[in-house]
């Protein structure tokens, strides 16, 4: 209830600054902010408070948090994500993308050895900078005091948990380090100190099982070691049972205080630091000099228990200029590319083809007229006319080809004779030669030859690679000639080798003998062998060894020349040449053998250039199409580029606005679409936009607002204690900002209730008051809503304002000249709504001397009464209600500088100023108008230009006096003890307590006691617990103690603390007597011996898995999902609105996303969840359930729902934490939002209450049966299939029974009420299970977790799999959010549909889900990867595009690719045509439906789960669409190629010619052998596929003369009729020759029915139709009519008959005849 008389009035406006208006001077006015954004240069980081960044090898893993609870401030750990994600790639590089994207398996190939660290700040200090990890300078600042609420203290390390890499020490070691607050090992910190501790140590402890300890020597001498240090009084006199038992014994007394006068004393309050309280000394850059410097002063806006730092900073006219990188939804970015949100766009120069198209895909082009038309038009054209040329140049470059092919096999005999020759050495060129023109009545003379193979070398050299292959293969194809067995030169080959070996390997021969033998050489086998045996037969036993080594057989052998070892031809011409030159007598018979040679080699050059010649053409064809196409291609691109730069351009300039100043734009320099990954099958298109926002900024304020918090301790401190001080906290992530034009100023400001904020600004013409949150302040300011809005024609200009937040009114009081109104308005936190309470209130009777100058006005805390003070300090309380003037007044002598009632109603708080200095003075509202107040002395730094603020602090009647010290950038405070004229009674605890608790005695205890908390909060021995890896290797639990006490200590205090652990708690203790306890002195070596190692990606998950994560909180009615654990009202607003689908995929769950999406996904999962009553230890239950770490306490934690998985073997284990019910700070249907999402979730739901409230256990389940009327089970089949289990919390045996027969009772009642609408029926499957639990620390209690195991292992798998169980919370919890109670299998199913719509083209096309990223196809229930893909071809679906350029699919590319794939192609002229182009489609459709049936399995997997949901049945439609298109694109055209009789091999519908993608030409040898009188028969010359005979052109065998029908597609040209036939026609042999027309049937428009050529057969012999009729006669004749059985082509002869009617009658009646299908078909 203040006001600041000396608020600064309307400001003025400064000079506007130039604008830029074409995107040229737009890149120009942007290029630094453009180079730091957009270049590669490593950018140098800016400062840092953070003292990690100057730590080596160092990285937080887990950080401490503020954040607004209904108690306070509460502190929470979470992952530090950005610096966790540095570490899990230093290990493994790209292994973290982010917190939801973590790669745990590739992280399972490196292993850690962690080893846990704690202890002393100081000593933990000279620990990290002995191992190298910091520096001395760094060392001073960590061990520096710090203090954790400033903003502007020096650099810190904030309490976490840090790992360093000490790898470079040894092997796979890392120290796993927690680092403390300052206070955290005194045994007197805060609570929420001490259970920071606890809670980090339990952490560190389930981390790493070998710890070490440093504890500081002022810390070890601050140990106690023994009960005889304690005050020797009676009270302590006790053993440690009675001690236990006097600790619970708590004493209170409530004692009346002396009566008191009334006071106001004023004591040191708090001093907080922060960056934005700095005083502003000079003006900014373009501060106007009109404007007051104290208008940019940080000021603080207070409420009556609410107080916030308010940053001022004053904004130039100017562009606001940043970069934007968006990553967005189709719907969102299409918004931000509108008109209404871009104002202008600005297209980069530089824009790639890729983002424009996508830019055109997110209909940008809209905006651009038909610039986007005609663009597409003028392509079309060009792409036209591209291909023209294209067709024109390959056909005169085939036609090059084919002369340089003709000049080629002429010249090729000559190189090949050249080349054989070159191995054949002892066979001259010459001698072949005319072996190989021998009967062909050639001349060749040495200069025709030499012209020949220079012919052939001139070609090869352009084709070097051609050349090669072919010398590659001659060199083994000239080792064996074209000969058989019983060949004459092979026979005399056996035998002159037989014959000479036997020669050189006997030295007895005669030369009669010798001359015998090499007559038998040229003798017939038989009588070879005879002769050979006869002339050695008189020496046959002593040839008879010689034999065996020459021949390898026996003398009595009949056969002598059969089984020589194999000699190849080549090395045989050089061993008889060798041979002949050793022994002359070998002439005659080598002149025959070399005659059967040289036959031989004219066989094998005649076969060798039949193979070359056809290996040539395909060749050079291949080479010249390629060659062709490869430069077309080039020009495409080339032109296509320019083609998008002119769109490029010409959108520029479409989007050009000349008057641009003072719009919003956008410059736009990539957009990319996001691929869909599995790593979210929930996941949208997303686009990612990169470029600059630049936005008109007219000059003005810009307001930031820091809140300051209180912190769940300091509440409960001050509770009890209103002389305690809070300390605030300051979150700078949660400032909220506004800003406030020149035009206009702020007059009002004033925080109500936690996040609510009353403003008033005014304009020229009116006042505006806004009543919004926090955080929705911004926007209601900018979109101009306020909630009310007064004109100054109405009101005057002069107003003062004041709010009672207790009685939530709001008072305007307007000053007319003749006139005081006051204008009175209730305002509701609720829905934020404002509303006048009756009409404005008259006051002007009350002063009948004239209208005074007011100067100030308050509310009287709590009541309807107003103070209002005029200018010369006179001051009267109005009471609205009677609307009178209250008796008393109060002369203040002066006009105040500001006025405050006090939070409690107590006392009113006047600042002036005495004698120039501050004075402020406090009156009692009881004795008001009697005193003259009490001055309260302010601290020496308070000027009189230093603000002052009365608030109270945590609660009402702690009063504080709060002001800002500039110079040190401080709020600080006094802390006011108000006392008032009556008696006080105070309940305060006793002085005299039982026993005294040792911390008298000891200060640093906790170093070693922090175990014994961890151990009784947490538990040691859990019936569900965590399992590591097979691969893990954990060794023996260990503790060292380093430290300046003498070591035998450590190891006596520790088993004695567990001693009394055990005896005290009666816990399950586990391994914890198997822990090593060592202690060490600092000169000692305090590294462990053994250390556990795991796989580092298990030990990952471990360490994700121990921290809760935060996923839903409760408000103002509704339910409101959290972002990867953390409030954010930004996060809020974005889902605003939102689909299921979308805030769905906006849910994230942190460091669980990962785990549940990849690494054990597949992993069924169950789910425990804890609901009840506050404060009866549900977390601690669940803690102890499943080994989770929620940190619950008696005082009331757990807000919202917070969620812990436990993985082991088999299992995942999902522990979710509920708020407990019927809390006051929830409504009823907060409640049930929370237990709807309880109930449909878990399949065992643990409800814990405490027996005396379990009496009216109709009002506690009313939550229950409230969702039994909102989410409707039945329709939800898949949820509500929990077993709910009532645990009655505290209750001895013999209460259990009374408990049973009471909760039968009244459960049958509700059912008997409810019938078949019970909760129990309808939530819980009829499955109810009550428990009476034992008291804590006895042992039952623990036991009983067992049984609850066993309970719980009994119930169904409802999650599968992981996975699946991510995507149906998250469903779930949309669906709270935006109230849709349908079923949730139809959500499921929606998102399911879109997911697999949006890859399912690249599925088809690719048999993958992202190419680029070889990301395959997966189950998304299980992330389990299908099967390799079978075909890893690319085929062509219309809409499929390439994921490298972006381009779409060429069906000729994909078909082309698909072809080469068959190996039997190659056998095509082994095989009839018609069956290879049936085998040729077979092959096709074969692995058409291998990818087909492919991705069916893959939907079949993705869509099982969902049954016939309407969606899923309309993407099996889609998919079966696509799937025929597929095939059909697969299929062959199977028509007469244009060039030859092949059949075509393009696509069925393809256009252009037809081509059959080979030569052409015939490669079978003419069949008029005998007309030949060479050796060799030569090639046919007719196109290949022709009928009839294979004739050549050597010989005139044929007619030779044009044919009749030439021009015609499939014609041969020339007439292979008899030269002399007397027929008058000349025909070729092709049996059927088309149209080659264009189609000839027209629409009834007139429009042509296709653009295809008519294909038609025109028939070769018809008599009933000459071919002197008319065309259109002759094209629907056809040869072999009957054997056109196709309905299409049946169709079509009858369209056309029935249209041409000059054809004949008989033709017209055959084509009725056939008896064409109906119309229908």
């Amino acid at each position: 209830m203040q006001v600041d008389t000396d608020t600064p009035k309307s400001l003025g406006v400064p000079s506007r600054s130039e604008s830029v208006d074409s995107f040229s001077q737009f890149f120009d006015a942007s290029t630094d902010l453009d180079a730091g954004i957009f270049d590669d240069k490593t950018q140098v980081p800016p400062l840092t408070l953070d003292l990690l960044e100057r730590m080596k090898n160092t990285y937080r893993l887990l950080d401490l948090i503020y954040e607004q609870g209904s108690g306070g401030a509460v502190e929470k750990v979470i992952i530090a994500q950005e610096s966790i994600g540095r570490f899990a790639n230093s290990l493994e590089p790209r292994s973290y993308a982010s917190l939801t994207k973590v790669n745990f398996r590739a992280l399972d190939k490196h292993r850690i050895r962690p080893q846990g660290v704690y202890g002393s700040i100081t000593a933990v200090a000279d620990f990290l900078q002995e191992i190298g990890c910091i520096n001395q300078d760094t060392h001073g600042l960590l061990v520096a005091k710090r203090d954790e609420s400033s903003g502007i203290t020096r650099p810190t390390l904030r309490p976490g948990l840090y790992i360093v890499d000490a790898r470079e020490t040894e092997p796979d070691l890392f120290y796993v380090i927690f680092w403390p607050e300052d206070a955290t090992w005194d045994d007197t910190v805060t609570s929420s100190a001490s259970r920071n501790r606890v809670t980090f140590m339990r952490y560190l402890t389930k981390l790493c099982d070998q710890l070490i300890c440093f504890i500081s020597d002022e810390h070890s001498e601050k140990l106690a070691w023994q009960e005889d240090d304690m005050p020797a009084d009676e009270d302590n006199i006790l053993d440690s049972e009675d001690k236990d038992l006097y600790n619970r014994l708590f004493s209170f007394q409530v004692k009346q205080t002396d009566e008191e006068e009334e006071s106001a004393i004023a004591k040191d309050g708090f001093m907080i630091q922060h960056s934005a309280l700095g005083g502003i000394n000079e003006p900014p850059k373009g501060y106007p000099l009109a404007f007051p410097l104290e208008a940019l002063q940080p000021q603080l806006i207070v409420g009556e228990v609410n107080q916030a730092i308010i940053h001022i900073e004053y904004i130039p006219e100017s562009t606001k200029t940043e970069p934007v990188n968006w990553t967005l939804s189709r719907e969102l970015l299409e918004g931000r590319l509108s008109e209404s949100y871009s104002q202008i766009i600005v297209l980069h120069d530089k824009l790639d083809k890729q983002s424009l198209q996508t830019l055109l895909d997110l209909k940008l082009g809209a905006r651009c007229g038909r610039t986007h038309a005609e663009w597409k038009q003028q392509t079309e054209l060009e792409k036209t006319k591209r291909e023209a040329e294209r067709k024109n140049v390959l056909y005169t470059e085939k036609e090059e080809m084919a002369t340089r092919i003709a000049r080629l096999r002429e010249a090729m005999p000559f190189w090949l004779v050249k080349e054989v020759c070159g191995h054949y050495s002892t066979i001259s060129q010459d001698s072949l030669i005319a072996t190989l023109l021998e009967n062909q009545n050639k001349t060749i003379d040495g200069n025709d030859v030499s012209g020949a193979i220079e012919t052939v070398d001139d070609f090869f050299a352009h084709y070097q690679t051609l050349r090669t292959r072919i010398l590659t293969q001659l060199r083994p194809d000239l080792t064996k000639l074209e000969t058989n067995h019983y060949d004459r030169y092979n026979i005399l080959k056996r035998h002159f080798r037989t014959v000479n070996e036997m020669i050189n390997q006997s030295t007895t021969l005669t030369d009669e003998q010798i001359q015998g033998l090499v007559d038998l050489i040229q003798a017939p086998s038989y009588d070879f062998d005879a002769g050979f045996f006869k002339i050695i037969g008189t020496q046959r036993q002593s040839w008879a060894g010689m034999l065996k080594r020459i021949t390898g057989l026996d003398s009595s052998t009949s056969r002598v020349s059969n089984s020589l070892p194999t000699m190849d031809d080549i090395a045989f011409a050089n061993y008889m040449d060798n041979a002949v030159a050793l022994r002359p007598v070998y002439g005659d018979a080598a002149a025959e053998i070399k005659g059967a040679l040289m036959q031989a080699l004219k066989r094998k050059v005649n076969k060798i250039y039949g193979l070359v010649m056809s290996f040539l053409e395909n060749s050079v064809r291949q080479a010249v199409e390629t060659g062709v196409n490869s430069h077309f291609d080039k020009r495409r691109i080339r032109e296509e580029e320019g083609s998008w730069k002119t769109l490029l351009t010409s959108m520029q300039e479409a989007l050009f606005s000349a008057e641009s100043n003072g719009k919003r734009r956008l410059l736009i320099r990539s957009v990319k679409r996001e691929s869909k990954s599995s790593w979210n099958p929930r996941s949208s298109d997303k686009f990612c936009l990169q470029g600059i926002w630049q936005e008109p900024n007219l000059s003005g304020f810009q307001y930031t607002l820091y809140q300051m918090e209180i912190t769940s301790d300091d509440y409960q401190k001050v509770s009890t204690d209103s002389a305690h001080v809070c300390q605030p906290v300051i979150r700078g992530e949660m400032a909220s900002r506004f800003i406030l034009p020149s035009a206009g100023s702020l007059r009002f400001l004033r925080l109500v209730g936690k996040d609510s904020v009353l403003a008033v600004i005014e304009d020229e013409v009116s006042l505006k008051i806004f009543f919004d949150s926090l955080s929705g302040l911004a926007a209601a300011i900018e979109s101009g809503r306020p909630k009310k809005r007064f004109f100054y024609e109405k009101i005057g200009r002069r107003h003062m304002f004041a709010v009672d937040e207790t009685r939530r009114l709001f008072t305007l009081l307007a000053t007319h000249p003749d006139a005081i109104n006051i204008h009175v308005y209730i305002f509701e936190h609720e829905g934020r709504t404002l509303n006048a309470r009756g009409g404005a209130i008259n006051a002007t009777k009350w002063f009948p001397k004239g209208i005074p100058e007011l100067s100030a006005m308050t509310f009287v805390t709590g009541s309807e009464e107003l103070l209002l003070v005029d200018n010369t300090g006179f001051s009267r309380v109005f009471y609205l209600t009677t609307e009178t003037f209250m008796p008393s007044t109060l002369q203040l002598g002066t006009a105040p500088k500001m006025i405050s009632s006090s939070a409690d109603g107590s006392c009113l708080f006047v600042l002036d100023l005495f004698h120039e200095h501050p004075r402020l003075r406090c009156f009692h509202w009881a004795s008001f108008g009697t005193t003259h107040g009490i001055v309260i002395p302010l601290p020496p730094t308070i000027s009189p230009r230093t603000p002052v603020y009365i608030s109270s602090v945590g609660q009402r009647n702690s009063t504080h006096i709060l002001y800002l010290d500039y110079p040190n950038r401080a709020c600080g405070s006094l802390s006011m003890h108000i006392t008032r004229k009556s008696t006080e009674f105070e309940f305060s605890v006793s002085d005299n307590q039982h026993v005294r608790e040792r911390s008298g005695n000891t200060l640093n205890n906790s170093l070693i006691d922090c175990h014994s908390g961890v151990w009784t909060r947490f538990p040691l021995q859990s019936p569900i617990r965590r399992e590591t890896t097979e691969n893990a290797r954990p060794t023996r639990q260990s503790i060292v103690f380093v430290s300046s006490s003498p070591s035998y200590l450590f190891p006596a205090y520790f088993a004695e603390m567990r001693r009394e652990f055990a005896q005290k708690t009666h816990k399950p203790t586990g391994k914890l007597n198997q822990v090593k306890v060592t202690a060490i002195q600092w000169d000692q070596p305090y590294r462990t011996e053994e250390i556990s190692s795991l796989e580092a990606g298990d030990w990952f998950v471990g360490l994700f898995c121990l921290i809760p994560i935060h996923i839903a909180v409760t408000g103002s009615n509704r339910f409101i999902p959290l972002k990867d654990g953390v409030i954010s009202s930004t996060f809020e607003q974005s889902l605003l609105g939102a689909s299921v689908a979308e805030i769905s995929e906006a849910i994230s769950f942190g460091w669980y996303e990962s785990i549940f999406n990849s690494y054990l996904a597949a992993k069924p999962v169950k789910v425990v969840t804890s609901m009840g009553e506050q404060s009866v230890g549900k977390s601690y239950a669940l803690n102890h359930f499943v080994d989770t770490s929620f940190a619950g306490s008696a005082m009331r934690c757990t807000e919202g729902a917070w969620m812990s998985v436990t993985p082991t073997r088999d299992m995942l284990y999902v522990a979710i934490d509920f708020e407990g019910v019927h809390s006051i700070e929830r409504s009823a249907q907060e409640d049930t939002l929370l237990v709807l999402l309880n109930t449909a979730i878990s399949n065992f739901v643990l409800f814990r209450n405490n027996f005396a409230m379990s009496r009216d256990i109709a009002e506690l389940f009313t939550s229950f049966q409230s969702c039994t009327t909102i989410l409707d089970p039945a329709s939800n089949p898949k949820l509500f299939q929990s077993n709910l289990v009532i645990i009655v919390k505290d209750v001895i045996l013999s209460d259990a029974r009374e408990i049973k027969n009471e909760f039968t009772q009244k459960f049958a009642r509700i059912v008997q009420q409810e019938r078949g609408q019970n909760f129990i029926t309808k939530l819980h499957k009829g499955h109810l299970d009550i428990i009476p639990w034992p008291v804590i620390e006895s042992p039952q209690f623990y036991k009983l977790f067992e049984l609850l195991k066993d309970r719980f292992n009994k119930r169904p798998t409802t999650h599968h799999h992981a996975i699946q169980f991510l995507d149906v919370l998250k469903t779930l919890m949309a669906k709270l959010k935006a109230n849709d109670w349908g079923a949730l299998d139809q959500n499921l199913a929606t998102q399911r549909a879109e997911f697999l719509n949006g890859i399912l083209v690249t599925a088809l096309a690719f048999g993958s889900a992202d190419p680029v990223l070889e990301e395959p196809l997966k189950n998304c229930d299980t992330d389990e990867v299908l099967d390799e893909n079978p075909t890893p071809h690319v085929f062509y679906v219309s809409t499929a595009s390439n994921p490298g350029t972006g381009r779409a699919l060429s069906p000729e590319g994909c078909l082309q690719e698909l072809r080469v794939g068959w190996n039997e192609r190659l056998s095509r002229f082994e095989m009839d045509e018609a069956v290879f182009i049936e085998q040729y489609n077979a092959y096709l459709q074969t692995i058409a439906d291998t990818r087909i049936a492919y991705v069916r399995r893959w939907l079949r997997d993705n869509t099982i789960r969902f049954g016939e949901k309407v969606e899923i049945l309309a993407l099996i439609r889609r998919f079966e669409g696509l799937a025929k298109e597929l095939k059909a694109a697969v299929v062959l055209c199977g028509l007469s190629c244009s060039s030859c009789s092949l059949l075509c091999l393009d696509q069925k519908h393809h256009g252009g010619k037809h081509d059959c993608k080979t030569s052409h030409r015939c490669p079978r040898l003419c069949t008029f052998e005998s007309q030949h009188t060479e050796d060799t028969v030569p090639s046919c010359d007719m196109p290949a596929g022709h009928a009839d005979r294979h004739v050549c052109k050597t010989l005139p065998h044929l007619c030779g003369a044009p044919c009749d029908l030439s021009g015609r597609n499939g014609c041969m040209l020339s007439c292979t009729k008899p030269p002399d036939h007397i027929e008058d026609e000349h025909l070729c042999p092709a049996r059927v020759h088309a149209c080659g027309e264009p189609c000839g049937v027209i629409r009834a428009d007139g429009v042509p029915l296709c653009t295809r050529n008519f294909d038609l057969i025109i028939k070769s012999t018809v008599a009933s139709v000459p071919w002197s009729a008319p065309k259109s006669v002759r094209c629907v004749v056809v040869d072999a009519l009957q054997e056109i059985t196709s309905t299409l082509w049946r169709m079509a002869l009858y369209i056309f008959a029935a249209k041409n009617t000059s054809a004949p009658v008989d033709v017209r009646v055959w084509v009725y005849a056939k008896s064409p299908p109906s119309p229908r078909r």
